[in-house]
């Protein structure tokens, strides 16, 4: 078991010794090595030395009674063994400070002569010498020891100056303690006592500490004073030996690997320390204590030549949330303050940005009410809400405003102007905000719970928006409106709808080579639309500007070893298989040339399973191979013998509490494992997909056992694949979905597919400039898609009105084609920048996607 240290001294003329020509009641012979633990601080330092010592059996022992040393007496004549000598193996111990040696008999220890090589060689049990200070245990760490001012000594029993022998003369440990407390009752005795300890530079606490390790049937003799012991020879003649033992415990080679790991791979200026927290606390709980840690280690740091940098997705949460409210705090009012000059340039006049704003206003205050009614949480993908809502909601308002002031131009009063707007404009509000809200809604396939209640929160916002839009707004615009002169009310033809105008018979005069050059265009841009990559990284989807981001990618550079990021192989079934074991180590074999994989700092991938606690075990303990059968690359060779050293494993003080951390077992059958794999820091954004193929293709079949790889960057890439996949999917239902509602309003196959094109065409032109932009579809562009249709099929909708609108009344394809886009196209030109706007203002939001 590894649990025994071997001193072997060399004696010279050894083999001459016979013991059986040494006198009956001869000398008793020690043979010692002394030393010191140099990893013992000094004010603690011990002096120790282990003795093989030959001495004669006890004669009589005071305190055992007459009945038992004469039963004794005549036992030894009996068997002629009263002169024999028996070997024992001491400790002798210095406290620091003393001059006195302490001897404490090794019960577990032994020593033999090797005649033939003349050597003494003793056999000292480790847990023995670690009560003493010596590679202490506690628990399953065991601590290292250095020996040094190492001395070997020949030494003999001789008392007084005549070198009396020893007379087999002993005395019971019971004895002495009764004498001890009869003496310490007694005042006088008790003086007389301490005097005698002091003489030996002892007190009454060191002899307490030292019959702590003495038994009932301890004995002590005249052979324990070490002061009677004569040195025949001493090696080196002067001084200590220069050569030092280092006694490495079993953790010692990873303890080396856990060290390097958290040593910078070039230069010694910092180093890590990691803090593990509760992972079934709650978020909120997780952000409020890792700011306290952050608050405690920066005041710590304090008027010192050190200082710390704090990460982890606790202090990142926290600081997200901090930007996510420092942005908001620039975002809204940005947003308001853009959309408050676009409608000025766009309608010159005060009261037309008053009320679209009141209106937005009244709107973002309901869906705020109802995400706490619904018990909704603000969050970073939330913070798109409010321009989202804005960008869309003012379009309404444009849209009616608009028509508002073309009636007014013809000069109907303010009361025929609204009710005419609210009943050409309204209906495609209408139709636009319930295909708005179905490609909002298409966000519920989402396997993302914010992503859910985005498309919900959206789609209520947008509902919000329409209702204020046509009750609100158009009440308090006919209420300003109504006692004004209709010299105040005229508006002059502004350029803009000149500018539209001039568009439009252009449009009209090029159609075929515009419809060309869409097609072409289309054709180009779907072929990029279709190499978009799907990808997700948490560096991409972090603000740079966060100290814990940038604190990651410092530890990322500087310390490649220690990433503790993990995948898992989790495998389940009967596990104490030798197949399934087999597997497992061919498994990790097929790891070693993984490239996402994290590798310690010796090269060797940083991977743990079962297979490498078996190993460790091996390694450390060879009598492993043996008791359980095991072959070349330490796999049992039956199912039974793989059961036991499982159960070994998970019982062992050594490695139980490692083994349960990948072995589970439900009552007497070990049902599961894991393969934990941690991940280099070091991936780039597209790495998740390799990692999650990689790992993939490295299992082998475990016989009958079920193997699956999961984790961050496995739940990562599988879920941004299916939500790309379901996007797919979900775009077209709500293109088809939208087609309908349209068909079914315009009562035409022709027009409701007609006003789907434009935003078909839309969302093949923005993901093909993703593409070219180099953005990856991941859980926040995903959403991409179904934006453009919510918002593209707004605009195709007003224009779809203008035009039948115009076709009923005059019944000229060109004349309704010209009105549609210089009446409508201005609309949708303002609409377009307003929500421009609104979107635009998003780059000052602290989340790199939602830029």
């Amino acid at each position: 078991e590894n649990d025994s240290l071997v001193f072997t001294i060399e004696v010279q003329d050894l083999s001459n010794l016979d013991i059986k020509e040494l006198p009956g009641l001869g000398n008793s012979i020690e043979w010692d090595i002394s030393f010191e633990n140099r990893f013992i601080p000094e004010e603690m330092k011990v002096s120790y030395r282990i003795s093989a010592r030959l001495e004669p059996k006890s004669v009589w022992v005071i305190g055992d009674g007459l009945s038992s040393n004469m039963n004794r007496l005549f036992t030894n004549l009996h068997l002629m063994s009263l002169g024999s000598y028996e070997r024992s193996v001491y400790l002798w111990i210095r406290p620091p400070g003393k001059e006195i040696y302490i001897p404490i008999k090794l019960k577990n220890s032994t020593f033999h002569i090797d005649s033939k090589r003349n050597r003494i060689v003793i056999n000292v049990s480790k847990d023995e010498l670690r009560s003493f200070g010596i590679s202490p245990k506690f628990g399953n760490i065991e601590l290292p020891a250095k020996l040094e001012k190492m001395r070997v000594e020949t030494r003999f029993y001789g008392l007084s100056r005549f070198n009396l022998p020893w007379l087999g003369l002993s005395v019971n440990s019971s004895i002495l303690l009764k004498i001890k407390r009869w003496s310490e009752s007694i005042k006088l005795l008790r003086a007389l006592y301490e005097k005698i300890l002091k003489r030996f530079d002892l007190s009454p606490e060191d002899t307490d500490k030292f019959t702590q390790y003495m038994d009932k049937n301890y004995t002590l003799s005249l052979l324990d004073l070490d002061k009677n012991w004569k040195t025949l020879d001493t090696a080196p003649n002067r001084g200590y030996s220069r050569e030092t033992f280092l006694l490495k415990p079993k953790f010692m080679e990873d303890l080396k690997k856990s060290i390097l790991s958290f040593l910078p791979k070039n230069g010694y200026d910092s180093t890590l320390m990691i803090i593990q927290i509760n992972g079934t606390i709650s978020r909120e709980s997780l952000k409020k204590l890792s700011k306290e840690i952050e608050d405690i280690l920066k005041n710590e740091s304090k008027g010192k030549t050190i200082s710390f940098e704090v990460t982890g997705s606790g202090i990142i949460s926290y600081q997200i949330d901090k930007l996510t409210s420092k942005s908001n705090s620039v975002i809204a009012p940005g947003i308001f303050v853009a959309i408050m000059l676009i409608l000025f340039l766009n309608f010159k006049r005060p009261s037309y940005v008053f009320l679209p704003l009141l209106g937005l206003s009244i709107s973002i205050i309901w869906l705020f009410g109802t995400m706490s009614i619904l018990h909704m949480k603000f969050n970073t993908i939330a913070v798109a809400l409010v321009p989202l809502i804005m960008g869309l909601g003012v379009d309404y308002s444009v849209h009616m405003f608009h028509n508002y002031r073309a009636e007014i131009s013809k000069g109907s009063t303010p009361a025929k102007a609204i009710a005419s707007s609210i009943r050409d404009v309204g209906t495609a509000m209408f139709l636009a905000t319930v295909t708005t809200c179905i490609s909002f809604l298409s966000f519920l396939t989402s396997s993302i719970p914010p992503l859910r209640d985005f498309g919900i929160l959206c789609a209520l916002g947008i509902i919000y928006t329409f209702i204020v839009t046509i009750s609100l707004q158009a009440s308090l615009r006919y209420i300003l409106d109504r006692r004004k002169p209709k010299s105040k009310l005229k508006v002059e033809n502004h350029s803009l709808k000149i500018t539209m105008e001039g568009m439009a018979r252009r449009i009209c005069k090029y159609r075929k080579g515009i419809l060309l050059v869409a097609l072409f265009v289309t054709i180009v841009m779907a072929h990029f639309a279709s190499n978009v990559d799907t990808g997700f990284s948490m560096e991409e989807f972090l603000p740079e500007d966060a100290p814990a981001i940038k604190t990651m990618e410092k530890i990322s550079e500087k310390f490649p070893s220690a990433s503790q990021d993990q995948e898992y192989i989790l495998i389940e079934g009967d596990i104490a298989n030798v197949d399934v074991l087999r597997d497992i180590r061919n498994t990790l074999l097929n790891i070693q040339d993984d490239t996402s994989i994290a590798r310690n700092p010796d090269g060797s991938p940083k991977v743990e399973s079962i297979i490498s606690i078996i190993d460790e075990a091996v390694r450390y303990n060879k009598s492993l191979i043996k008791r359980f059968n095991l072959d070349t690359k330490n796999i049992p060779r039956s199912d039974t013998e793989a059961k036991d050293l499982l159960n070994y494993l998970y019982n062992s003080p050594d490695y139980g509490r490692k083994t349960r951390s990948v072995l589970y077992k439900d009552g007497n059958e070990f049902r599961a494992t894991l393969i934990r794999v941690y991940v280099s820091s070091e991936i780039s954004s597209m790495d998740e997909g390799t990692v999650y193929k990689e790992l993939n293709s490295d299992i082998e079949c475990h016989g009958n056992a079920r193997a699956i790889v999961t984790g961050k960057y496995s739940l990562i890439y599988t879920i941004t694949k299916s939500l790309t996949e379901s996007q797919a999917s979900s775009t077209v239902v709500c293109l088809i979905l939208a087609g309908i509602v349209l068909i079914l309003a315009y009562r035409n196959v022709i027009l409701g597919l007609i006003s789907m094109i434009p935003v078909t065409i839309s969302s093949i032109w923005i993901l093909g400039t993703m593409y070219l932009a180099g953005y990856t579809l991941n859980v926040m562009t995903v959403m991409v898609t179904s934006l453009t249709i919510g918002l593209g099929v707004t605009y195709a909708i007003h224009a779809v009105e203008r035009y039948r609108l115009v076709m009923r009344r005059d019944g000229d394809v060109e004349k309704a084609i010209l009105e549609t886009i210089s009446h409508t196209g201005g609309a949708i030109l303002a609409a377009a920048i307003t929500t421009i706007a609104g979107f635009g203002i998003l780059i000052l939001s602290p989340l790199p996607p939602e830029q």
